[in-house]
């Protein structure tokens, strides 16, 4: 019964260690690509997003990302750069500025 116990404390530690992770990447360096698909499920473009800094940790930080469109051979649009985006965690709310986004697409370009 001792054992029994001992067991199901240090699995709800290791559950609550891993617990605190964050869902999504938060690593400096980091670049995530994602595909783009049309309704028949062939990749029409990718856009990329890459991790420049993240200040902060677990429930309080903040990430800057620059993300940028790709074409379906992965290669930069034309006349395109990437645009920079901030993430910020507070009290474990994440909040993304939407106007971040159009504001970069309308100042950098994109066809």
């Amino acid at each position: 019964m001792k054992k029994l116990i001992m067991l199901l404390f240090f699995i709800a530690l290791v559950t609550g260690l891993y617990a605190q992770n964050t869902f999504f990447a938060s690593k400096a360096g980091a670049e995530l690509t994602y595909a783009e698909k049309n309704a028949k499920g062939k990749v029409t473009n990718y856009s990329k997003l890459t991790i420049k800094s993240v200040q902060g940790s677990g429930r309080n930080m903040t990430i800057l990302y620059d993300a940028e469109a790709l074409d379906k051979n992965k290669k930069p649009l034309k006349n395109s750069k990437a645009v920079p985006l901030t993430i910020v965690i507070k009290d474990n709310v994440m909040t993304l500025d939407m106007m971040e986004m159009f504001i970069g697409a309308l100042l950098y370009g994109s066809e």
